[in-house]
């Protein structure tokens, strides 16, 4: 693979100040070509200010140090990736690697994390397409581990999707099947927030209406399931009035793995899960309240 040197790359492009901790793309267009690697070392900002535009083919290597700033238009585009590594001491709080976009929180997760940022749109199993930005995430880690994640992105990526219906997916595959994480939106500030639990993978932002036909919540009105992170066998208690009447497993793209159907489950069920691949799926209860959880 070629690595090509920052400052020749550079050169008629930047502006860079003597003690060259900053540089600024203020106009023109650079591509980094696919099989070109890009490596930025040291505690070096680079701004990319409209009407400037990066197109990375290739990939782009910012290490520990070196920090993004993607001026609001002027996100890097291409079929390449941006990759950052964050080494910190948990506890953190919104910890961005390489200024990529995704803001990272723990009380005790990993101390490394390495993240990779892509601008492909991603495809679900009912054929909608993601916002054109997702992660990788790869950290050592346990299982149910938390991680908070403020995913940001620039208005120009949202591919005609609406900031407001966005919802944070995940996957242990950049080819799916993505399962979707109850999350919040804050649309002045262009972020989808939410909290995956380990291990983490590929993450990015759909329409929380793609989903319809497996409505993923966070709470499951009038029952209790657990444990979230299943190994054999998923409980389901009721702490309301309705009783359990049927009950579905859905895998990621939309198929149903298993179901019961009977007037007779009552207040309590056990679903022996043992027999399961691992990965993310939804538990749909009388064909109305979905409850997501992980098979390890």
């Amino acid at each position: 693979m070629c690595r090509t040197h920052l400052a020749a790359l550079f050169l008629g492009f930047l502006s860079v100040p003597a003690m060259g901790q900053s540089m600024e793309l203020l106009s023109g267009s650079m591509t980094v070509h696919p099989g070109t690697s890009l490596r930025i070392q040291g505690p070096i900002e680079w701004t990319i200010a409209g009407p400037a535009t990066v197109v990375n083919n290739g990939s782009i290597d910012l290490g520990t140090e070196a920090r993004l700033i993607e001026v609001e238009g002027s996100p890097i585009v291409g079929a390449g990736t941006e990759h950052a590594v964050l080494v910190a001491a948990p506890p953190y709080v919104s910890q961005d690697p390489g200024g990529l976009g995704l803001s990272l929180s723990t009380t005790d997760g990993p101390g490394t994390v390495d993240i990779v940022r892509g601008h492909e749109p991603q495809l679900l199993h009912t054929s909608d397409l993601s916002i054109a930005r997702w992660y990788f995430i790869s950290a050592m880690g346990e299982i149910g581990q938390d991680l908070a994640l403020d995913l940001r992105y620039d208005p120009s990526e949202l591919n005609g999707l609406d900031g407001a219906d966005l919802l944070i997916f995940e996957s242990t595959s950049d080819t799916g099947p993505w399962g979707a994480l109850p999350s919040t939106v804050d649309v002045g500030a262009r972020t989808v927030s939410s909290t995956d639990q380990y291990p983490w993978a590929y993450v990015t932002a759909f329409d929380r209406n793609a989903v319809a036909s497996v409505n993923a919540t966070s709470v499951v009105s009038g029952f209790q399931v657990y444990p979230t992170i299943v190994e054999s066998v998923l409980h389901i208690n009721t702490s309301g009035e309705e009783r359990i009447i049927t009950l579905e497993v859905v895998d990621g793209l939309g198929r149903t793995v298993w179901s019961e159907r009977t007037a007779a489950l009552g207040t309590q069920a056990r679903i022996d899960l043992s027999g399961l691949m691992a990965g993310a799926y939804f538990l749909r209860i009388n064909s109305r309240y979905v409850h997501r959880f992980r098979k390890a």
